[in-house]
């Protein structure tokens, strides 16, 4: 019996809106909470939008269909997986590690406001 290949070939602008779509601060949440609103305004709203019954349930299927398509590709990212954002503590540290290499001595060669409480422009 012969193999077959199973390999999937995408176009650069598909690897580009999935890399997207798993990197941890990309368009997943973004994407995923439209789909949420839109999937409450069909549930909550399908009348006022003129849709019968059956109408509002094929669409809400469409719309979680999309959705789970849409975690599939995102795959870590979707379920919460990724590096976790940083505390306040630990983005404090950072910064406060960022400055201490830098003198905030009056003897730089940076302009010093005049006494007087104007501001002083160049």
């Amino acid at each position: 019996m012969e193999k077959k290949n199973n390999t999937i070939q995408v176009s650069d602008a598909a690897l580009s809106a999935i890399n997207g779509l798993q990197h941890p601060a990309g368009t997943y949440d973004y994407y995923r909470r439209t789909l949420d609103r839109l999937f409450n305004t069909v549930l909550h709203a399908s009348e006022e939008l003129g849709m019968d019954d059956m109408e509002a349930v094929a669409t809400l299927r469409a719309i979680d269909s999309i959705r789970q398509d849409l975690a599939t590709i995102a795959g870590p990212v979707a379920r919460h997986k990724c590096r976790e954002q940083p505390t306040e503590e630990e983005i404090a540290e950072r910064v406060e590690e960022t400055f201490t290499d830098i003198d905030d001595s009056h003897d730089s060669n940076y302009p010093q406001p005049e006494e007087s409480g104007e501001v002083v422009k160049e």
